[in-house]
């Protein structure tokens, strides 16, 4: 085991994990941060596509190690897009639960790629109301 500082959404983060476990279960099972999901395993889906240092990351093929001493938002996870610093509901998770939409599909800006999908669950557990 381990202690790893580091800043996830804008937050400082101290964890204690072995070095090698997956930066996936490290933000669902150690962060109960379950907005990156578990896909395929091997690095090949992008759902569990998180942003170390601006560019895309496959979570579950990065170890916890990774992120040691990243700071200032190098890494991000889409909870980021529901819930900023300032704790407003963002235009996305907003217009999710204004049109009823159950899913939306997150895309990296540049190529278009999806890299995740957010839902109204994941909205509703950031948000703290349980349904998630």
């Amino acid at each position: 085991m381990a202690v790893i500082n580091f800043t996830l959404n804008g937050r400082a983060q101290r964890i204690d994990v072995a070095n090698e476990m997956p930066l996936l279960w490290v933000l669902r099972d150690t962060l109960n941060l379950t907005g990156t999901k578990f896909g395929c395993g091997v690095a090949m889906c992008g759902a569990c596509t998180v942003h170390i240092d601006g560019q895309p990351a496959r979570s579950c093929a990065t170890q916890a190690s990774a992120i040691a001493g990243k700071t200032a938002g190098d890494v991000a996870t889409g909870e980021v897009l529901l819930a900023g610093p300032d704790e407003r509901l963002p235009d996305v998770a907003q217009r999710m639960l204004d049109h009823g939409t159950s899913h939306a599909v997150v895309v990296e800006p540049r190529t278009g790629r999806p890299v995740g999908v957010l839902s109204t669950l994941d909205i509703a557990g950031i948000l703290g109301w349980g349904l998630g």
